[in-house]
């Protein structure tokens, strides 16, 4: 079993799986769903593999071995009974759209294969597609033709659809007519972090499996399998990415301390008493004209941590939980300034920033909202300035 297959067993949506499997009553549709990280596209690719498997056996678990030929098809995303739609960069207009990659320059397309090789390497791994912003009808439209297609090799076919929330219009329009005609021995995968943005009909067609969070423990223990790191950045690591492991691997690459500072003071430009809009506008601007989602979804992620921290504090809670244990002093003070603000809130609205930048806004028109409702948070008992 990879570490993968390991986290992924921690899931209670494995075991329905499973018994379905064994059963012999794989239902035609699924929406997975659940937060970023907790596993539902690797979840989705791993039943695939298994179903599909040339070794194994439904009563041995949904582990495929790994070796055989379709196995190697599918863990290099190239087996023919397995077919993904995922965002995508809007094509140039006038250009025949027949396939997902019609229409793409070839820097688009070669983006994308880099990233599918990489999704291939780790089923976990968050795929970044310059400029996918939608799922559009041409790729439901070829995924439906494929489907249709007889099969070239034995086992079931498999249609995943990640970040499904994603369809537009018109693809989510095609998409529900799939679903209300579907092919014999076909199962559809939806996946989704943002269940509440789906077609209650496409909804009503899929039976709901729901992912959760990963615990701390098992995240630290991963990361140190998978990325030779020590336990004590494992477990620091683990502190800051809220169970999602795709958060976790993103954090690997940061300088943690120096992101956390940029994010503490921003926060601070935020809750100035006056004068505040200048700074906070000059800092939106520079994080959005670096266009990197990613970094700051990290950046918010820690002041999430951060707010946690205070939070405790505030409480007169087990300080042993306080993640930035060598800001105590800091965070004292922090407290000490805002020791009626409702934290729990402010946390809330920076979830709903990261919710907000996952629609594909923009980071600076993102991030100054964010900072108006900050404002509202923490001033709510005095009058702004």
């Amino acid at each position: 079993m990879t570490p993968q297959e390991r986290m992924l067993h921690t899931q209670r949506a494995t075991a329905l799986l499973q018994s379905a499997w064994q059963e012999g009553r794989i239902a035609h549709a699924y929406c997975f769903h659940g937060p970023h990280g907790s596993g539902k596209q690797a979840l989705s690719m791993l039943f695939a593999a298994s179903v599909n498997c040339e070794n194994i056996a439904s009563n041995k678990g949904l582990w495929p071995c790994g070796e055989c030929k379709s196995c190697k098809q599918a863990r290099s995303l190239q087996h023919p009974n397995i077919t993904y739609v995922f965002p995508t960069p809007a094509p140039k207009s006038g250009t025949n759209q027949s396939t997902m990659l019609s229409g793409l320059t070839d820097i688009q397309v070669e983006n994308i294969r880099n990233e599918m090789h990489k999704k291939g390497q780790d089923p976990f791994y968050h795929m970044s597609i310059d400029g996918a912003r939608a799922i559009r009808v041409a790729s439901i439209r070829a995924a439906k033709r494929g489907a249709s297609m007889s099969a070239s090799q034995s086992g079931r076919r498999f249609l995943l659809v990640f970040e499904a929330d994603k369809m537009n219009q018109e693809a989510a329009n095609a998409f529900l007519k799939t679903l209300e005609e579907p092919g014999a021995e076909l199962t559809i995968i939806l996946t989704t972090a943002r269940k509440d943005m789906m077609l209650d009909t496409i909804m009503s067609r899929c039976q709901q499996v729901q992912l959760h969070p990963f615990d701390e423990e098992q995240i630290a223990a991963y990361m140190q399998h998978t990325q030779q790191i020590d336990e004590e950045r494992a477990t620091f690591i683990a502190r800051l990415s809220k169970g999602s492991i795709s958060q976790a691997t993103a954090l690997l690459d940061e300088d943690v301390n120096g992101l956390r500072e940029e994010a503490l003071n921003w926060m601070r430009q935020c809750l100035r008493p006056r004068s505040y809009a200048p700074e906070v506008t000059k800092l939106n601007e520079l994080f959005g004209r670096q266009r990197d989602v990613a970094r700051t979804k990290n950046l918010l992620a820690l002041l999430q941590v951060w707010l946690r921290d205070a939070l405790i504090i505030q409480q007169e809670g087990n300080r042993d939980h306080v993640v930035n244990i060598d800001q105590e002093q800091a965070l004292e003070r922090f407290v000490g300034a805002f020791g009626q603000a409702n934290f729990s809130e402010a946390i809330r609205v920076i979830d709903e920033a990261v919710d907000y930048l996952n629609g594909n806004v923009q980071i600076a028109v993102a991030l100054t909202r964010l900072a108006i409702r900050l404002r509202r948070v923490f001033f709510a008992q005095t009058r702004e300035q």
